[in-house]
Parts: C-alpha cells; structure tokens; sequence
C-alpha cells in the first residue's frame, strides 16, 4: 500500500483554502473600493458657506456662495468635483480664490464620500449624475465645471449626460476607466490586472453599474469645438500622459502640462496660475 505524500497533502488544503478565501477577498476589496474611506473636509472656504443643496433625488451638502438662479458679479459660475478618495477640501484654497475674484463656486460632495445619502462611488458615472442634478438645482445662465482625477472623468461624462454648461475643465481625468484600472493594478503587482479582475465583476454587481461604459473621451469627443482645457501633472504616477493627450485631442481643446505636480496636485502646485487659467475659460464663456 503507498504511503499518502504529507507535503501533498498539505499543498491541497492549501489550494483549497486559496479556493475559498480568494473570492471573499475579492469581494472586500470590491466593497471597501466603492466606500473608501475619507477624512474630514475641513472647514469651510473664505467667502462660501455649507448648505444642503435641494436636488430632486434629495439635499447635497454643499459649500458655496451662490443662489439659486441669482448670478454672481462676474456671471460666470464653477462647479468643482473632487476626486476618488477625496473630499471637497481639495479645492478650498482654489474655490475660496474664484469667489475673492468675483466668481459664483459650488463644491459638492460626491457619492460614496461621507454622503450620508448615497454611500457608494459610481466609477463616474453616478457622479455624472450627481454633477447634472448640482448644475440643474443651481439655474446659473453660465457654468464651468472643473474636475480632478475620477471627478474630471465624471465632468466629461455629465456633458454627455445633458448637463447644461457652458465649459469643461478637467485635471489628471482618465480617458477610459479600464484602461486606468488597469494601470492602478500593475502598480500593485505583476500580474494584477488579471487575477484582480473579480474586484471590477464584484463592484459593479454591486453597484449596479457597468465600468466598461465610462469612457470620459467619448464625451469630450462630443463636446469637440466648445470651452475646454485639459490639465495633466508633470509627474503623475497614477494616470499617464496619454490620457489627457487623447481628452484633448478629442475636445479639440489646449493643454496645460504642469512640471513638478504629482497626481491631483497641480490646485497645491501652482493655484495662482490654475485661478488665473480659469478665468480665461470664464472670459470664454462669458462672451
């Protein structure tokens, strides 16, 4: 009778319990991905107040220093969207300088980021959303959206949605979900993208939505010829170069490529020359 191998043995209730725990951990990185956890915002901006913006799915916390169809002095109005993992605290030095400047600012928080209504990110696309509804509920004759990262990609996919506004302006924003998904596994390991891929199958059953849909650069594709400006940090180690050269390629829209600026850091780096960029959109538009 042949003896049973123990180091056999031992390798496939390994295997088996690699098996069984492979999917749970997949499913809570799935879980924990669409509620990351996020810090307090701060306090808010000089010059904006915290409101609970009325929208028809219900009230966004929001900092601003608007009114509902009351335009501000210099008539055009931005609406910031910050990006995944993020809080509206990215942009208070920022929003705080449009407004000293004469500039309506709106800065909602997004889904998924302690809204205490809607507890799940949307990979864009329910942000999207949210950002439509913000630029519905504020009746501004002239807005500019302006986003960062999964923002930028989810103010892309609002034009597209029917978001009434009038320019897009958009920082280190991916062109296509996937693709810098993809990206952001590689960097964890080799091989990543592959065997991590249940994550993606999990998150979206989860939320419902599908993630090869968010393709920010069919939009700006759409939106070719209008107001726009593509942002993209020097070093940015998160979403490449190319993606921002493709959104502006499709846009038909001017770059701006900022040295030295790590992902979601150009606000930081350089605010005085982002304010200053802005305002030539707002000259833009507001023509």
């Amino acid at each position: 009778m042949l003896r049973k191998r123990p180091w056999l043995r031992r390798l496939g209730l390994f295997a088996l319990g690699l098996l069984l725990v492979y999917p749970l951990l997949c499913w809570q990185l799935a879980k924990s991905y669409l509620s990351p956890l996020v810090g307090d915002a701060g306090p808010v901006p000089k010059g904006l107040r915290a409101v609970d913006l009325p929208l028809k799915s219900g009230t966004q916390p929001t900092w601003t220093n608007v009114e509902p169809g009351e335009a501000p002095a210099r008539g055009v109005t931005f609406v910031f969207a910050h990006g995944y993992g993020g809080d509206r605290g990215h942009w208070r030095e920022l929003g705080a300088e449009m407004a000293h400047r004469g500039y309506g600012v709106v800065i909602p928080t997004l889904p998924g980021h302690r809204d205490v209504r809607d507890r799940t990110t949307g990979f864009g696309l329910k942000e999207a959303q949210r950002l439509k509804e913000v630029v519905d509920a504020i009746g501004q004759p002239k807005v500019v959206l302006v986003g960062v990262s999964m923002g930028g990609a989810a103010c892309w996919l609002a034009t597209e949605a029917g978001a009434k506004v009038d320019a897009v302006v958009t920082e280190s924003a991916f062109a296509n979900f996937e693709e810098a998904m993809n990206r952001w596994f590689s960097r964890k390991a080799p091989g990543a993208p592959v065997y991590l891929r249940p994550v993606v199958w999990f998150a979206s059953s989860m939320s419902g939505l599908d993630p090869s849909q968010v393709v920010p650069v069919r939009a700006a594709e759409k939106w070719r010829g209008r107001p726009a400006l593509v942002i993209q940090a020097g070093d940015d180690d998160l979403i490449d170069r190319s993606h921002a050269e493709r959104l502006a390629a499709a846009a038909d829209c001017p770059t701006w490529i900022v040295p030295g600026a790590r992902h979601a850091q150009v606000a930081g780096v350089a605010m005085p020359e982002f304010a200053g960029r802005l305002e030539g959109v707002a000259r833009m538009v507001g023509r």
